[in-house]
């Protein structure tokens, strides 16, 4: 986040950025709320010198005020923080600026005066909370102050440490058997900080979960996680989805992510719902009763491995069928586009009735394929296919 203040001659940046807010009011945060009624109060000060250049870059071949870092120390995960800059002017001339911004909306600011005479100083105070949240636990932010044209005069970096921080790297996880494997794994990573301690996690799940295998352990860099290991046989017939969550029994911070699992299938028809268009160009006369035709396409994507287990001349022009019941006299066409890639173009259709109207079907209905690459290797699989009223 950065906070910007504009003044004639001279330009402050502090990027607030939200890693401050965030982290320090990571989501435990919002969990904690309620039992939380007083911030921690923050207080720091700084000085305000003049440099030429800011981290070696000129701006605008001009003098800039500089403010040095300064470091907030150690502060609790899920803490909401109220914030006292003092900033002192230690220049040869008074610092006015006209506006303080942040790129964050998480954060309110504000100012005890625009401007810093010579040798005095001002507070600039900042509170608020933010749903961003980081995963690191060094973190840093800055302010800015900008002049009336909108230039960058003075730029305060603040940086922290956050305690007690649990929460897994991300909020949702993949884990996808290959076809032809029978067991599959994935390493969740997370971001733990005393005094969190691998050592004193705990694992829980949700019933939907409970043909998996968790353990706490970490990578080859040392870094903690969670190892999730699944058979094929566990989700054989449908994907199941759940959270994982992460327990420590000394400060009881917890953090969760959100698990899917799913089987990859050898053979797979997009997308998942084949939409039928009417196709006004195939209107054909039949006596002085109309047709409409609709046509629908899908895509038939052949697992790689299955290919190579096949061998290309099975591959070559393997025999897909289509049915439903819903949508009768069901014609296809079938395009090889890849190896393991066909395009189907399906249609049907449909005569009026005694009152020249045109029913369609009100709702979406299996279409079932069929793949015979040969006696011995014959796929079936189900999608779902609907009119486009």
């Amino acid at each position: 986040m950065v906070v910007a203040i504009r003044t004639g001659t001279w330009l402050f940046q502090f990027p607030l950025v939200c890693c401050l807010f965030g982290p320090l009011l990571s989501p435990v945060f919002c969990q904690e709320q309620s039992a939380i009624k007083e911030p921690l109060a923050i207080s720091a000060q700084v000085n305000v010198t003049r440099s030429h250049a800011r981290d070696g870059l000129i701006v605008q071949q001009r003098e800039i005020v500089y403010l040095v870092n300064s470091d907030l120390g150690v502060i609790p995960a899920g803490t909401p923080v109220a914030l006292a800059i003092t900033l002192k002017n230690e220049t040869d001339q008074p610092i006015d600026f006209a506006d303080v911004s942040s790129t964050c909306n998480c954060v309110n600011i504000a100012v005890s005066s625009y401007t810093i005479p010579v040798g005095e100083s001002i507070v600039l105070s900042a509170n608020g909370r933010s749903l961003e949240h980081t995963n690191k636990m060094n973190s840093a932010f800055s302010f800015s102050l900008k002049d009336e044209q909108n230039n960058l005069v003075v730029q305060l970096g603040l940086k922290y440490f956050i305690s007690g921080h649990l929460r897994f790297k991300t909020d949702k996880a993949l884990l996808e058997i290959p076809y032809g494997k029978e067991f599959q794994d994935v390493f969740i990573p997370l971001t733990i900080s005393d005094p969190v301690s691998l050592s004193n996690l705990s694992i829980t799940y949700d019933d939907d979960l409970r043909d998996l295998l968790f353990k706490l352990k970490t990578d080859a860099e040392g870094n903690p996680g969670v190892l999730v290991t699944v058979a094929r046989a566990a989700v054989y017939d449908r994907p199941v989805y759940g959270a994982v969550t992460c327990v420590d029994s000394v400060t009881g911070k917890s953090g969760s992510c959100q698990l899917s699992v799913r089987a990859r299938e050898p053979i797979t028809a997009l997308p998942a719902i084949t939409w039928f268009r009417r196709n006004d160009h195939l209107e054909s006369p039949s006596g002085e009763i109309a047709t409409r035709t609709y046509i629908g396409h899908a895509l038939i994507l052949i697992d790689d491995s299955l290919v190579r287990e096949l061998g290309p001349e099975q591959s070559i022009a393997p025999q897909i069928s289509v049915v439903s019941e819903t949508f009768s006299g069901l014609k296809r066409e079938i395009k090889k586009v890849k190896p393991n890639l066909f395009r189907a173009k399906l249609s049907f259709e449909v005569l009026p009735n005694s009152e020249n109207r045109f029913e369609l079907p009100d709702e979406l209905a299996d279409l079932a394929w069929t793949i015979t690459f040969s006696h011995e290797h014959k796929f079936k699989i189900k999608s779902l296919g609907g009119v486009e009223k």
